[in-house]
């Protein structure tokens, strides 16, 4: 099983009820594991325009009740820098899977921490972000659904 899958099967054990995001390497796969298994559970999900409109598609799901959340890597992680930053000062629990790209930009392939950085300091400092790394399918897995179990209780965007 690929760490894509497991974040789909995470996200469904977690009660998700929407997935909101825009087609990035190397998250595709996120996409099209839960529009393949979400229909069987009654899930839903859209593709928006661009990344900036999946961050906010996320919040505003969140406003109307529902447990959204996206997933993103590289470029599109700056760009919902601004959806994130909206949910740190409302306090809506949004969950976003970030995944590492090969390197610096979209470049090379050499080792960094860029998107843990980014994910951690982004935004403009109105409120708190927790972030869990993961090192294997199992961790991811669990810290996905933990993801979801947090950001729902205390009300702030959680990362995984």
């Amino acid at each position: 099983m690929t760490g894509n899958e497991t974040v789909a099967w995470a996200a469904l054990a977690a009660e998700a009820d929407i997935m909101f995001g825009y087609p990035i390497t190397p998250q595709n796969e996120i996409m099209h594991y839960w529009t393949r298994l979400g229909p069987k559970y009654g899930r839903k999900f859209l593709q928006t325009e661009d990344e900036i409109s999946a961050g906010f598609t996320v919040c505003g799901a969140i406003m109307a009740g529902k447990k959204a959340f996206t997933a993103t890597a590289g470029p599109g992680n700056t760009l919902m820098q601004e959806p994130f930053s909206m949910a740190e000062g409302m306090g809506l629990p949004t969950v976003a899977v970030i995944q590492q790209r090969g390197g610096p930009s979209s470049g090379t392939v050499i080792y960094s921490q860029q998107e843990v950085t980014l994910t951690t300091y982004g935004g403009n400092g109105e409120g708190h972000r927790l972030v869990y790394s993961t090192a294997s399918n199992q961790e991811l897995y669990d810290y996905t659904i933990k993801a979801f179990n947090v950001a729902w209780k205390y009300k702030f965007p959680t990362f995984v």
